[in-house]
């Protein structure tokens, strides 16, 4: 099934957009291809009924984008996302929620590009700031990380992921102690917080404290720092 993509037909306010389908939802549980379905549905009565307004339209795509995204189903979920973000410009989750699914397709460029447009939209929003600086992080930009942190700590500084991204910027720029300080922080507030130990571990060896790195090495885990969103 295929939503078409000239659903501007009608109303010249309404930019063209991108067809959008109903996946094959066997592989998903029942409960979730109701609520795929259900949200099609909704997305169909929206575009079919020329009078709805233009942001119910987009929470409409964007709400069908969600489920089908919580599901995996990445490449149904995009064009939902993009026409809602053409549809109303003004709404942080459209971009936000892009940004997140190019992350999750390893498409940084993107992701980056998309975390930005959420962040022009929403200049204090934790997640987004903690988002961008990762991947400014994990493509060497250490200045332009650090400056996104820093703004993230001034909204909350005991948030653990934001004292981990601080970290590591302080472990890249090698400066050390400044890297020892944060993690400990964050591993006092959240000791389940495994994934520290590394930088943690690699911060005590740039200070030449190896019988301190030595624990840390042992107790890292491969497991992700939630983001507050």
């Amino acid at each position: 099934l295929c939503l078409a993509a000239t659903v501007a037909a009608g109303c010249s306010r309404r930019p063209a957009l991108l067809p959008v389908t109903l996946p094959d939802v066997a592989r998903v549980d029942a409960g979730v291809q109701t609520q795929i379905r259900e949200r099609y549905a909704a997305l169909t009565r929206a575009i079919g009924a020329r009078s709805t307004p233009i942001v119910e339209l987009a929470t409409a795509y964007g709400q069908y984008g969600m489920v089908l995204q919580a599901a995996e189903f990445f490449d149904v979920a995009e064009p939902c996302y993009r026409n809602a973000e053409a549809l109303d410009t003004d709404e942080v989750p459209w971009p936000y929620s892009l940004a997140n699914l190019y992350k999750s397709r390893g498409e940084t460029d993107k992701a980056e590009a998309a975390f930005t447009r959420a962040l022009q939209l929403q200049p204090n929003d934790l997640a987004t700031l903690i988002w961008l600086g990762r991947l400014n992080l994990d493509q060497g930009k250490t200045d332009a990380a650090e400056s996104l942190f820093a703004r993230a700590y001034s909204l909350s500084p005991r948030a653990v992921a934001v004292l981990a991204g601080l970290g590591r910027v302080a472990v890249a720029k090698r400066d050390y102690a400044a890297a020892v300080k944060y993690l400990d922080e964050a591993l006092m507030i959240d000791p389940e917080a495994e994934s520290l130990h590394a930088p943690l571990a690699a911060a005590y060896r740039g200070l030449g404290q190896i019988d301190r790195a030595r624990p840390h090495i042992g107790q890292w885990r491969n497991r992700d720092l939630p983001v507050p969103d």
